[in-house]
C-alpha cells in the first residue's frame, strides 16, 4: 500500500489504494481528487489526551538529558566552558522543537507500520539545515521539510517501509531576510549610541510596550533609548565533522536510539559551523556590560538569545515576563517550561505563584480606553494551528484542527439570520486547514478581515462585541478594557490547569465561557441586540473580577512599577 506522508501531490496515486499519515495530507482544495480515491487515515496518536501528557513528562526528561550532552559535547568542539543554562537559551528553543517534531513522526511511523500492510513511500532524497530557528519554525511547518524528517525517521528508526526516490519537491522558499528601512536604520543607530551607557537592556522586539512608552521606560530608568534588530542566523556550508557522528548514548530506548543517529546532523549551523562568527555578530550589537535583560519570548532571534546567554555567563540578570494568555492557564506547556528554566526571574500578569522564579506583577501590554460600540458588529476572532505538530501544549495539535473548524462552522450555523449579517470574522494571518475556503464554502457572504488588515484595538472600537474561539491573550485584554466577550471552545482540546479550572467555572456559570458552540449560539442570539447590558451585569462582572485578581492586575503607572523592580533586584544583587 502506498504511504503518504504529507501533502505533497507527488507523493499520492489515487490509480492505487493509499494509506495516510494523518489529516495533513489532504487539503480541502484537493476535495475532487480524495473523493475519487480510496485511502485510509491513521488515528492521531495524541487523539489520547492521556497518552499526550505522558508524553509531554517523558519529553521534558528526553530534553533535559540531551541538553546535558549537548552542554558536554558544544563545550569540547569549541573549547570553552559554558553552563547547561548557557546552552539552553542558545540551543534550547531548537531542541524543543526537534524533539517534539521528530517524537510526532516516529509515533505516526510507527503505527503505520502497525496498520500490518506492506507499505511503499516516495520521500525525496538529501538533507535540509535551516540556517536560524526562525527558518527552522517556517520549515517545520512545511512538506519538504517534513518529507526529510520522515525519511530519516525510517531510516534510522528502522521501520519496515520501502523508500522510493521522489522527485523534484515541490518548491518552499527560505524565508527572506528583511531590506533595511528607517525603522532598521534607527535601531542600529539606536543600539550604537546606548552601547557605552546603558547597563539594562530591554528588547523591543518581545515587549508589549508601544514606542512611546517604550522610549519613556529607558529615560525613567536613565537609559539611553535603544532598539535593538533582530539579528538572525544565516544558511551555511555544513561541513564540521560532528554532523557525522552517532551521539552514542547506548540507550535501549528506541526514540534515543533514532535521536543519537540523527540528531548531530540535524544542528543549526549557528551552533557549530558558524557558531565563533554568530556569537561575534550578536555582542557586538549590544551593551559590553549589563546588570538586567528583561525578555518576553524564549525563542527569540540569535543575537537576543546569544546575548542573554553571554550576560547570564558573566553574571546579569534574565528577567522574562509573561507575554501571552495560553501558558499560564494551560493545563502544561512545553515553553513556559522552557522559559521558567532559563530566567532568574520570572514576572506574571498578576498570578501570585509561590514557588521557584515566579513574580507577581502587572499586565505590561498598553491597554488604551475602548467602549463597546452598540451598533457596531459582532467580531468573532478564529484561529487556526500548523498542519504538522512541533510544540507539544496541552492545546489543539496537528489534524484535530478539523474538529476545532467544524465547532466553528457549527456555531455560525446556529445565529440567527439577523445576527449572522452582523458577524465579523476575524481571521489568523496564516490560513492553515483552509480554514477561510472552509468557512466561506458554507457562507460566501459572510464580512471577515485579517489580523494585519487591521490592529485589534481598531477592530475593537468598531465593535459591539468580541467573540473568542480560543483561550490566549485576546480573552485577558478584553477583560482589562472591560469590553464585552463571549468565549467558546473545546475543554477536551484546550486543557486548563486545575488551579484555574474554578475561575473558569465561574466564567462559564455567568454565561462568559461556552464548551457548546450550539449553546453559545443560543446566548448570543439572546444578548445581540444589547450585551453591554447584559455584560454589565452583576453576575458577568464579579466572574471577571475574580478572573482578574487571581490573573490580572492592571496598572496606570506601570513604568514606576518598572523602575521599583529594577532598584528591588539590584538590592538583592
Amino acid at each position: 500500500m502506498l504511504l503518504v506522508c504529507t501533502n505533497d501531490s507527488q507523493q499520492r496515486d489515487n490509480q492505487q489504494s493509499m494509506l495516510l499519515l494523518g489529516e495533513w495530507c489532504k487539503s480541502f482544495e484537493d476535495n475532487q481528487f480524495w473523493n475519487s480515491s480510496e485511502y485510509e487515515i491513521i488515528p492521531y496518536h495524541w487523539n489520547d489526551r492521556e497518552k499526550m501528557l505522558r508524553d509531554f513528562d517523558y519529553l521534558n526528561s528526553t530534553f533535559d538529558c540531551y541538553i546535558e550532552l549537548l552542554t558536554q559535547i558544544l563545550n569540547e568542539v569549541h573549547n570553552e566552558q559554558n553552563s547547561t543554562r548557557y546552552w539552553r537559551i542558545i540551543l534550547g528553543p531548537w531542541l524543543l522543537f526537534f524533539l517534539h517534531s521528530l517524537f510526532d513522526r516516529y509515533e505516526c511511523l510507527k503505527r503505520a507500520c502497525e496498520s500490518n500492510y506492506d507499505l511503499i513511500t516516495f520521500l525525496p532524497e538529501g538533507c535540509f539545515v535551516p540556517g536560524s530557528l526562525k527558518e527552522f519554525i517556517h520549515h517545520v511547518q512545511g512538506n519538504h521539510y517534513n518529507a526529510l524528517l520522515c525519511r530519516q525517521v525510517i531510516e534510522y528508526g528502522n521501520l519496515e517501509i520501502k523508500i522510493n526516490k521522489l522527485g523534484t519537491p515541490e518548491a518552499e522558499t527560505r524565508v527572506e531576510k528583511q531590506l533595511l528601512n528607517p525603522v532598521e536604520i534607527f535601531k542600529i543607530a539606536s543600539h550604537y549610541l546606548a552601547k557605552p551607557f546603558n547597563d539594562i537592556v530591554i528588547q523591543r522586539s518581545n515587549s508589549n510596550l508601544s514606542y512611546h512608552d517604550f522610549v519613556l521606560l529607558h529615560l525613567k530608568l536613565g537609559l539611553w533609548p535603544a532598539v535593538y534588530p533582530e539579528f538572525h542566523g544565516s544558511n551555511t556550508h555544513l561541513k564540521h565533522s560532528f554532523r557525522e557522528q552517532n551521539l552514542g548514548l547506548k540507550s535501549q530506548d528506541p526514540f534515543f536510539q533514532l535521536i543519537d543517529s540523527c540528531l548531530a546532523a540535524n544542528l543549526p549551523p549557528y551552533i557549530l559551523e558558524s557558531y565563533l562568527s554568530t556569537k561575534r555578530t550578536a555582542l557586538s550589537l549590544f551593551p559590553t556590560k549589563c546588570k538586567f535583560i528583561f525578555y518576553s519570548n524564549y525563542y527569540g532571534d540569535e543575537g537576543v538569545r546569544f546575548f542573554a546567554a553571554n550576560a547570564v555567563n558573566n553574571g546579569s540578570k534574565l528577567i522574562s515576563v509573561q507575554h501571552g494568555g495560553f501558558a499560564n492557564t494551560a493545563r502544561y506547556s512545553s515553553g513556559l517550561r522552557l522559559e521558567e528554566s532559563i530566567s532568574d526571574y520570572y514576572l506574571t500578569w498578576g498570578e501570585n505563584i509561590k514557588q521557584g522564579n515566579y513574580n507577581r506583577f502587572f499586565v505590561t501590554k498598553n491597554l488604551p480606553k475602548i467602549r463597546s460600540k452598540q451598533d457596531g458588529p459582532i467580531l468573532v476572532g478564529l484561529f487556526s494551528v500548523p498542519h504538522y505538530a512541533f510544540r507539544l501544549d496541552s492545546w489543539i495539535q496537528a489534524g484535530q484542527m478539523l474538529a476545532v473548524i467544524k465547532e466553528q462552522i457549527q456555531f455560525l450555523k446556529n445565529i440567527h439570520k439577523p445576527v449572522q449579517k452582523l458577524i465579523k470574522l476575524r481571521f489568523h494571518s496564516q490560513n492553515y486547514w483552509d480554514i477561510k475556503q472552509r468557512i466561506f464554502a458554507e457562507f460566501p457572504k459572510i464580512h471577515h478581515e485579517t489580523i494585519h488588515s487591521q490592529p485589534l484595538y481598531d477592530s475593537l472600537r468598531k465593535s459591539r462585541l468580541f467573540i473568542g474561539t480560543y483561550n490566549t491573550t485576546i480573552m485577558l485584554e478584553c477583560f482589562c478594557l472591560n469590553f464585552p466577550i463571549l468565549l467558546f471552545w473545546n475543554d477536551n482540546w484546550d486543557e486548563i490547569k486545575s488551579e484555574a479550572k474554578p475561575y473558569f467555572s465561574e466564567l462559564a456559570e455567568a454565561g462568559i465561557l461556552w464548551h457548546d458552540p450550539e449553546a453559545c449560539a443560543r446566548h448570543l442570539n439572546s444578548i445581540y441586540n444589547d450585551p453591554l447590558k447584559w455584560w454589565l451585569s452583576d453576575r458577568v462582572q464579579n466572574s471577571r473580577r475574580n478572573f482578574m485578581n487571581k490573573y490580572l492586575r492592571v496598572n496606570s503607572n506601570l513604568l514606576e512599577e518598572f523602575k521599583k523592580l529594577t532598584r528591588k533586584i539590584s538590592d538583592q544583587h
